[in-house]
């Protein structure tokens, strides 16, 4: 019989495998991210489960995707302003929707809206 003594644990952005210790500053070195305790009589897939359910609190996962994918800075200049556009767009539609338009105008305008926004 195994005994569940040791400790999971995973870093946020560095790891040791990648970064000698002595090469790397004090300030780019991470202090654990997410810690837990196996307990004398719980199993791996209870601890495991543990784990990931507080690695999903702490935002780990997400961190990750974000930081996996560099974004230029024209690509964020450029949906910023496309959301402007559509929120505009979006405002004018609902305006004429409020405003009594029915019928075939109404979907002539929703038609004319996602034609301009790019999407069916």
């Amino acid at each position: 019989m195994i005994r569940n003594t040791g400790v999971l644990s995973t870093q946020c952005c560095y790891s040791p495998i990648l970064f000698n210790r002595h090469r790397v500053s004090r300030t780019r070195r991470t202090a654990m991210g997410v810690r837990i305790k196996v307990a004398e009589r719980e199993t791996i897939g209870q601890a495991l489960r543990r784990f990931k359910s507080q690695l999903e609190r702490e935002g780990v996962a997400w961190e990750l995707r974000r930081r996996g994918c560099f974004v230029d800075a024209t690509e964020i200049r450029r949906a910023k302003q496309f959301q402007k556009k559509f929120k505009t767009r979006k405002a004018a539609l609902l305006a004429r929707i409020s405003a009594g338009l029915s019928g075939p105008a109404l979907d002539a305008a929703r038609t004319e809206f996602w034609r301009r926004t790019g999407k069916p």
